[in-house]
């Protein structure tokens, strides 16, 4: 698995979470709860950084079985990375992705 490294993303809340971006043909190896970003990741001209556009956002209590179905299935053409913030409770998991729901940055 190609980890590209971490991005911090805010909530509607003002509160931030640390997700891990891996490259988007990923497999983990064992069951991962978490909050997952689906981004397009492209690299700034100016600054040399990166920038992560949001196209999916949601939780999965087995990420490794989600991506299997995203790999059959085509999954979303323009994205390359994944980004994970793990979260083994639901309701945590479904208060994160409320959260930034309510803030529409990646």
């Amino acid at each position: 698995m190609a980890r590209f490294g971490s991005i911090s993303v805010p909530g509607k809340s003002g509160a931030a979470y640390k997700f891990a971006a891996y490259t988007i043909d990923t497999t983990f190896n064992r069951n991962r709860p978490a909050v997952y970003l689906v981004t397009r990741r492209r690299q700034v001209a100016e600054t040399g950084g990166f920038r992560h556009h949001r196209l999916a956002l949601n939780q999965t209590d087995d990420l490794r079985r989600l991506l299997a179905r995203r790999a059959r299935r085509g999954g979303v053409h323009t994205a390359n990375c994944i980004c994970v913030h793990p979260e083994p409770d639901l309701a945590t998991r479904l208060a994160i992705r409320d959260d930034l729901r309510g803030h529409r940055r990646a």
